[in-house]
């Protein structure tokens, strides 16, 4: 299979480039790979129609996935890029963007169901819809910091089995009545 991408062996994990440049000088998107551990994808001036540039591979079953300075996938599921690259149940995502826009949607997380940990941020203030968590009853663990302006009252209804949040660096000026009243095992 040819592919616009370059394979850098270095250790123990892998580090594709796409496209492959000389020097790997600012590519579209950088993995590193370290097998049955974490994944790691880096973004570049990347917009969402180029995610198709990722070559398809078989990672296969890895802790953690760290997407950074990456846009949301237009209106598909971030799940979708893990599938293409072969990524299976993975237990954390953290997705850091520096413009999540303003069209998120719970849809990003389809497929995500078995998540226990999940960080979502971004450096602009985004909405989040009050459904946008509602599949992830599988989170322990819930880093929603540098986004929200206004928290919906029932963004966490779903997410009984959660113990640890994080909402600090938010543009906050109130939180809804009863707002944490469903998740009786939240500890911080």
């Amino acid at each position: 299979v040819s592919s616009p991408c370059q394979c850098a062996p270095s250790m123990a994990e892998y580090e594709i480039y796409c496209p492959a440049n000389a020097y790997n000088v600012f590519p579209k998107f950088r993995l590193a790979i370290r097998p049955n551990s974490n994944v790691q994808i880096e973004c570049n001036l990347t917009d969402a129609n180029e995610y198709k540039q990722l070559p398809p591979l078989r990672i296969g079953e890895i802790e953690r996935v760290q997407i950074q300075r990456c846009p949301l996938p237009g209106h598909t599921p971030i799940a979708g890029i893990l599938e293409h690259l072969g990524i299976r149940s993975p237990k954390m995502l953290i997705f850091e963007s520096d413009n999540l826009g303003v069209n998120i949607t719970r849809r990003h997380l389809d497929r995500l169901q078995n998540l226990k940990r999940l960080r979502f941020t971004s450096r602009r203030f985004t909405y989040i819809p009050a459904d946008f968590l509602a599949d992830l009853r599988n989170l322990s663990w819930l880093d929603l910091r540098a986004n929200i302006v206004e928290l919906p009252a029932h963004l966490f209804d779903n997410l009984e089995n959660l113990e640890s949040l994080e909402l600090g660096s938010n543009g906050l000026k109130h939180l809804p009545h009863g707002v944490f009243s469903r998740m009786p095992k939240l500890r911080h």
